[in-house]
């Protein structure tokens, strides 16, 4: 089922997934273990690390029952996220909201999947790359933690969580 679409501004490499009201002791990417698997899970907000040089993408969010193919995808992350009430937005990382998405409360694992697109002509001057990033609200239990893939490298042995 589709939820909705946004952009995202990914120019210092990463967007996060939150409630409205984040805890503020909770920063991610503060370990290096979080870069190396593509993404920094604290239980209710995600960090989520996009490939490099990267710039603005375009952004689908979905719910579906099973997990969805990974074909043609050049990222995949997922992680588990406990959505309290409700909501989930959508942010870059200066905190600026992209797009809020309704979700039904409680456990899920979120897919997160990054696949080309051309980029607009500043990005492209710029020498900055654009995705289609497709967010994909799971049950809980269904995918996560994992890292599927990585544009570069393989992904970790371990994952790690907060």
């Amino acid at each position: 089922m589709h939820i909705g679409t946004a952009q995202v501004h990914a120019h210092y490499s990463q967007f996060s997934l939150e409630p409205e009201s984040p805890p503020r002791d909770q920063v991610p990417f503060q370990d290096p273990r979080e870069n190396a698997q593509g993404f920094s899970a604290f239980g209710t907000l995600a960090g989520v690390a996009t490939p490099s040089d990267t710039g603005d993408c375009d952004v689908t969010v979905e719910r579906l029952v099973e997990m969805p193919e990974l074909e043609g995808a050049v990222q995949a992350v997922a992680f588990p996220l406990k959505l309290v009430d409700g909501t989930l937005f959508l942010r870059d990382v200066n905190g600026s909201d992209r797009g809020r998405f309704d979700v039904p409360s409680g456990d899920h694992d979120v897919l997160v999947r990054f696949f080309p697109r051309e980029a607009g002509a500043e990005d492209a001057e710029a020498g900055l790359r654009s995705w289609h990033i497709v967010i994909t609200v799971l049950p809980a239990g269904t995918a996560a933690p994992r890292c599927f893939r990585l544009e570069h490298g393989d992904p970790p042995g371990e994952l790690f969580t907060h």
